[in-house]
């Protein structure tokens, strides 16, 4: 939830998505944004932007975030935060990190509609974020410190995921931007 609605917010602060609508899909805000990630452009072009633009993340709760991670990628197939590429990567690592076949590990559930799917347990999850090598994990899973290099990287703001809307306002005023009504929901935060 949040770095897509971070990614929104962005888009349309900058006039590239109209305001009175916000149900775009992940996916398409995603790939909006990959033809600008730093590792596409030049070493050049990668080091004039590290300079010079505003830098900002957001970190969470580790812990928070390994149960969120659980819940939206993996546990629940009708939750519209699934990915199921995501789920069938995990699965597919996983069997070949256990050495076992998929059916060894996981459980099928069916849904009313007859469908079926695969329920990785969370003590096999576990084993996933354990055992895996950092560079194999999906980016859902890998250490905030891996993804966003905080040692390398000059941050001019960091926000907390716990006070996101807040921070995420404290952010629009650092970089003079227009307050706009944040899309978060975070059906998970008071994990237990």
């Amino acid at each position: 939830v949040g770095c897509t609605a971070l990614k929104t917010t962005m888009k349309v602060l900058n006039g590239e998505l109209p305001a009175n609508q916000t149900n775009y899909t992940r996916g398409s805000i995603h790939r909006m944004l990959d033809s600008s990630k730093l590792i596409v452009l030049s070493e050049k072009e990668r080091e004039w932007r590290l300079k010079t633009y505003f830098k900002f993340m957001f970190v969470r709760d580790p812990i928070e975030r390994m149960l969120s991670a659980y819940f939206n990628k993996l546990e629940h197939p009708l939750s519209p935060r699934v990915d199921r590429s995501v789920r069938n990567e995990v699965v597919k690592h996983l069997s070949k990190l256990l050495n076992v076949p998929v059916n060894n590990f996981t459980k099928t559930a069916t849904l009313k509609n007859g469908k079926t799917y695969r329920v990785i347990p969370f003590q096999n999850y576990l084993e996933y974020l354990t055992k895996s090598k950092l560079q194999e994990m999906d980016q859902h899973f890998t250490p905030m410190y891996q993804l966003c290099n905080p040692c390398y990287v000059r941050y001019n703001f960091y926000g907390y995921f716990g006070n996101l809307t807040q921070d995420v306002h404290t952010l629009l005023d650092l970089v003079h931007a227009p307050q706009w009504a944040f899309p978060h929901s975070n059906e998970h935060a008071d994990v237990s």
